[in-house]
């Protein structure tokens, strides 16, 4: 069975924050026990990207929004993990779409940023 657990962005501070303060409740956000408590929903500035199960070349977790790097054909790819259909995909600049199994099994792909600290990584391509 898949591990279950999230990443919490948060809009405002523009960073990651500690995923286990936020509180879920009947499809509510809230950003800690205390504003669950007093009844204070978060505002839309968290973001929940969740875990896909996978983890890349090097040991690391992957989760929704990270960018992936893999190398095919003498070119280093740079793609966006999403879910898709129901499934695990990595999209990179060309709008091509592959499992995200073969990115990492065939391909041994690497996490190397996410779309909220990173953007800047979806527009580059290389050849190696």
């Amino acid at each position: 069975m898949r591990e279950i657990k999230f990443r919490a962005w948060d809009k405002k501070i523009q960073q990651f924050i500690d995923a286990k303060e936020i509180v879920i409740n009947d499809g509510k956000v809230f950003r800690n026990w205390q504003d669950y408590e007093d009844y204070i929903p978060d505002d839309n500035t968290i973001e929940l990207v969740w875990f896909t199960g996978l983890v890349d070349k090097a040991g690391k977790d992957i989760f929704e929004g990270d960018i992936i790097q893999c190398t095919n054909h003498s070119v280093k790819k740079n793609g966006l993990v999403m879910m898709e259909q129901g499934m695990w995909n990595w999209e990179y600049k060309l709008g091509a779409v592959s499992w995200l199994w073969d990115v990492i099994g065939r391909w041994k792909g690497t996490v190397i940023g996410n779309r909220f600290e990173n953007p800047e990584l979806l527009k580059e391509e290389q050849t190696c």
